[in-house]
């Protein structure tokens, strides 16, 4: 892990290795740094859960021999810039199911991406035989930033019928209410 300061902003590179304990320890530390640079609650859950979907991607579907993917995290005063990269034999954006497509463990996937790229104002996949390295921005300012609201209802895993319950107070259906 190497971690700098570079006119004005902060950089953080962390090799990640496969497994549960690597997601979790790169999510500590991605979280120490955002919280020592004074980001908000909110881009500090945006900006984790996008850097956890990016890593866990490049670590589950790399196929990379290496075993481990790079985070790179750039923290300027309005933008977290994360880019992950793997060492796999590369993808094709074609490759990519849609949301809710069964994958090979037997559990539905797909939501991954399109969740990233809701929450990013800037997201860009360059792949080749060698890897694949996707680069993503998540707005710091507020007024740029994306609401809640806007997410899709399916990468909730809402249908329409349980919105209603995500701007009232109370449990959600199904929960400890009803």
């Amino acid at each position: 892990m190497t971690t700098e300061a570079c006119r004005g902003s902060t950089v953080l590179t962390l090799d990640v290795f496969a497994g549960e304990m690597g997601l979790r320890a790169a999510r500590a530390v991605v979280r120490a740094h955002l919280e020592g640079r004074g980001v908000d609650r909110d881009r500090m859950d945006d900006s984790l859960l996008v850097a956890g979907e990016l890593l866990g991607n490049a670590l589950v579907h790399g196929r990379s021999a290496a075993g481990y993917a790079v985070l790179h995290m750039v923290c300027a005063a309005d933008e977290v810039r994360i880019t992950v990269t793997d060492f796999g034999p590369g993808m094709r954006m074609d490759d990519i199911g849609p949301v809710g497509s069964p994958r090979e463990d037997s559990r539905i996937g797909g939501f991954g991406i399109p969740l990233v790229r809701t929450l990013c104002s800037h997201v860009e996949w360059k792949s080749s035989e060698t890897g694949t390295c996707v680069e993503a921005v998540v707005n710091l300012d507020p007024a740029r930033a994306v609401a809640p609201e806007s997410l899709p209802l399916a990468l909730l895993g809402l249908c329409p019928d349980d919105a209603a319950w995500l701007s009232a107070e109370g449990d959600p259906p199904g929960g400890e209410g009803e």
